[in-house]
């Protein structure tokens, strides 16, 4: 956005700033899922999604990983991910078990998501199946 130093510049600053600018205007559509959502909807799914993370124990600086494909949602988990300081580790939905089992491993993966689940805390069990 003009007029804000890029160093002054976080992901969920940019929403909140789109928001507050245009915030009727369709920011995420996608005819294949019945999906039109307006900057002001997209803004407070992040909000819903930084709370469900923070509630489920991540912290600042914890690593989420999200493994879904290019979904709505996705946009969502990206931004409210954000909101709750994690650190976003994308994961293809290509990868077969033992791929993922490593990007959690190696990540130090505190959280994953997929579609489903939107943010769940990571535990030894999750790491044996996503």
């Amino acid at each position: 956005m003009r007029g804000i130093p890029i160093r002054d510049c976080t992901v969920s600053g940019l929403l909140r700033r789109a928001t507050a600018l245009f915030p009727e205007r369709e920011a995420v559509v996608s005819p294949e899922r019945g999906v039109r959502w307006t900057f002001r909807r997209l803004d407070e799914e992040a909000d819903r999604v930084a709370a469900a993370c923070v509630a489920a124990g991540l912290a600042p600086g914890d690593r989420a990983v999200v493994w879904a494909c290019n979904i709505p949602e996705w946009l969502a988990l990206q931004y409210g991910l954000a909101r709750a300081g994690a650190v976003l580790v994308t994961a293809n939905t290509a990868l077969k078990l033992p791929e993922i089992v490593y990007i959690l491993q190696k990540s130090r993966a505190r959280a994953s998501s997929s579609p489903t689940t939107r943010c769940r805390r990571a535990s030894s069990s999750s790491t044996s199946s996503p």
